[in-house]
């Protein structure tokens, strides 16, 4: 019922590999937030996300700092939580092993993309500090499109489009600039921020910005922690504005939802 919730609030569209990294990791976060010692688990959980979504294995400075701010940052508690990665690791090894004949090859690197954009976006590197300004423009600055296009000699309805390049998710998730006023004296706030800006590093340096979307896609990743000090946010903040920018999320991804049914022009 989460992820099918969420497709209408995250503003991004979702495939079953993401969807199945964010059941896996809010999993492990509900095990850990009710106070289980079960540190095994945790690290069972984490590694079959990392299983579906590689970048999942960067969510794990949310563990660690609420362990070290609860004072279980011992070695018997790293050794339970890496014991519980190990099996991923291991098949994560093997598979890519048996595919590509290296272990830490996972076969991005020789994906066909078949766009001479990206094709010349690769050639600057898999991940490369080159792809930083691109990413981020799509993370936090890229709005809807004219329809059809800059070039058309008059504008057509719906006259706006979503860019399939991707949009800030500011602009398709309004309420995440509550994330900011989210107190930093709470524990949770600090680690989600944490794992948002881990998990963030791959992403802003990887060649491509993903297509087609309704949103940043790949922003998927971390939404589950952005959503943590968001929502700790609002529960203190909850106003008739706060309404007004749910309905004004609930617009903004019908309008995406329809986009994606109707046709998404060329």
């Amino acid at each position: 019922s989460l992820g099918s919730r969420r497709d209408f609030s995250l503003g991004s569209r979702r495939d079953f590999s993401l969807g199945s990294r964010r059941d896996f990791s809010l999993g492990s976060r509900r095990d850990f937030s009710l106070g289980s010692r079960r540190d095994l688990l945790i690290g069972l959980f984490l590694g079959a996300a990392f299983l579906t979504r590689v970048t999942a294995i960067f969510a794990l400075p949310w563990f660690l700092y609420l362990m070290w701010r609860e004072q279980r940052a011992n070695l018997g508690t790293l050794v339970k939580l890496a014991v519980g990665l190990a099996p991923a690791f291991f098949f994560f090894a093997r598979y890519n092993d048996a595919r590509f004949g290296n272990p830490f090859e996972t076969g991005y690197a020789h994906a066909v993309v078949g766009s001479p954009v990206l094709m010349t976006a690769l050639s600057q590197g898999l991940f490369s500090l080159q792809h930083l300004p691109k990413n981020l423009y799509a993370l936090l600055l890229a709005t809807p499109q004219p329809f059809p296009s800059w070039d058309a000699p008059v504008l057509q309805f719906p006259y706006l489009a979503p860019s399939p390049w991707g949009m800030s998710i500011f602009l398709t998730t309004p309420l995440f600039i509550y994330a900011f006023r989210a107190s930093w004296r709470d524990a949770r706030v600090i680690a989600a921020w944490l794992a948002v800006a881990s998990i963030l590093i791959p992403l802003v340096l990887y060649y491509g910005i993903g297509w087609v979307q309704f949103g940043y896609r790949y922003a998927l990743d971390f939404y589950p922690f952005l959503f943590i000090p968001t929502a700790l946010a609002l529960d203190q903040n909850f106003s008739a504005w706060t309404r007004v920018g749910i309905g004004a999320c609930v617009l903004i991804n019908l309008w995406g939802a329809v986009w994606s049914l109707v046709g998404i022009p060329a």
